[in-house]
């Protein structure tokens, strides 16, 4: 028993640090529903993806390294109505069909920066590439196996954001950042599904220190009504949000914040849009205690502040309505994930003290060597999740010791419950 404990004092120790590895705070980032689906709810994390198949009663835990990425990069992931887990990566797309145990590369993708991976309403999944020193299409895939180039090739271009109209699968924006001495933001839209686009002219944004154009949202009612970001607009690190009701043809600023707006939604209503970040309200003095929250009820023309302001890093809304927001996990919001009706008010629906455990799969996959049995021990070690006390017996401590060392001799062990494993 001496030998167990000792091993497990060196895993863990192994592992220690795994949630705050690449730098950063454990947070969550964004959130994900299933297409007709209200039960099924994907929230990335600074530390790696979660999943709940119970409306958010549970959540269980994926590692980085099963996804196949690392460091400070956040994914941007997507989520067919028949379960299929899209997520990009540095080395192309990547693709779960198991809930998480096995990650494969897109083959028509493979080695390509993937830098945003949409759902359209009609099930086709449209990819769009920022690879440096090649170039870059954005592509489509009607059965999420091939995916095929949309006329969209560049040489010196990078794909930067891509969204499909909810009532209308045949029109999409894409935005891009044209690589060149003097960079330039890029902005196109389809009619036909991709088979052809228009380019837009940008003359009416006024960019900040570098032309970074975003498409946020299309209206669910007229996909002539769409919303623009532009990065660092707002001095000295704010961003703009820009309206169009004419397909992109002219822009209005309507909205500035004093901080990257991380959380933009506009509801199935086509009336209101909710616009968040992290940090202060432009014009208003530091306040660690709220973030900033802005709805509009009329789709966009004018905007007031919102009855609670948590610090909001992402937002959705489900099909059914129910909203879902990243907030912080500890002081002041006290979640990671909270829901609302109306975005006025939130209350939480997880924290991440109450992860259920990894993602249980079977031996030799990613997710069982080393996020389950490697990485999870720390993790659940860091948020004080309930562990599973090992009682050492009456075994005594055999000739020769273990080769632990003796500094650790009082430090308590305790091991995670484990689960049953499931495919």
């Amino acid at each position: 028993m001496y030998r167990v404990v000792c091993a497990a004092l060196a895993l863990t120790l192994a592992g220690a640090g795994v949630a705050g590895a690449n730098g950063r705070f454990p947070a969550s980032t964004n959130v994900h529903g299933r297409p007709g689906d209200d039960q099924t709810i994907l929230v990335p994390v600074t530390f790696g993806l979660l999943f709940s198949a119970d409306n958010g009663a549970s959540f269980r835990w994926m590692c980085e390294d099963s996804i196949g990425y690392g460091g400070t990069y956040d994914p941007d992931y997507a989520i067919t109505a028949d379960g299929v887990i899209y997520a990009t990566t540095f080395d192309g797309l990547k693709v779960t069909r198991d809930g998480g145990c096995h990650w494969d590369v897109v083959p028509d993708l493979d080695q390509q920066w993937v830098g945003e991976v949409e759902i359209g309403p009609d099930g086709k999944i449209w990819a769009a590439t920022s690879s440096g020193g090649q170039p870059n299409d954005v592509f489509v895939s009607a059965d999420g196996s091939s995916f095929t180039a949309s006329n969209l090739f560049h040489d010196s271009a990078w794909w930067k954001s891509l969204r499909v109209a909810p009532g209308n699968p045949s029109r999409i924006y894409v935005t891009g950042y044209l690589v060149a001495d003097t960079p330039e933001a890029m902005l196109r839209r389809s009619d036909d599904g991709g088979k052809t686009w228009t380019e837009l002219a940008v003359d009416d944004f006024a960019f900040g220190s570098q032309p970074q154009l975003f498409v946020e949202a299309v209206s669910p009612l007229d996909p002539d009504i769409v919303f623009a970001r532009v990065l660092g607009a707002v001095s000295p690190a704010g961003d703009a949000i820009y309206r169009s009701t004419d397909g992109g043809e002219s822009w209005t600023n309507v909205l500035e914040m004093a901080d990257v707006i991380g959380a933009f939604t506009m509801r199935s209503d086509g009336t209101t849009v909710i616009a968040a970040t992290i940090g202060k309200c432009a014009g208003e003095p530091m306040d660690a205690s709220k973030g900033c929250v802005r709805i509009s009820t009329d789709a966009g023309l004018t905007w007031a502040p919102a009855a609670q302001q948590p610090k909001m890093a992402c937002i959705t809304e489900r099909g059914d309505g129910a909203l879902f927001a990243c907030g912080a996990n500890w002081e002041p919001d006290n979640f990671a994930l909270g829901t609302s009706t109306d975005a006025a008010s939130w209350t939480k629906l997880f924290r991440f003290t109450e992860i259920a455990g990894p993602v249980q799969c079977e031996s030799g996959t990613v997710q069982f060597d080393v996020c389950e049995s490697l990485q999870w021990p720390s993790i659940a070690a860091q948020f004080g999740i309930e562990p599973e006390v090992v009682d050492a017996g009456p075994d005594p401590k055999p000739p020769g010791g273990c080769g632990c060392n003796i500094a650790f001799a009082s430090v308590l062990i305790v091991i995670p419950r484990r689960r049953r494993r499931r495919r």
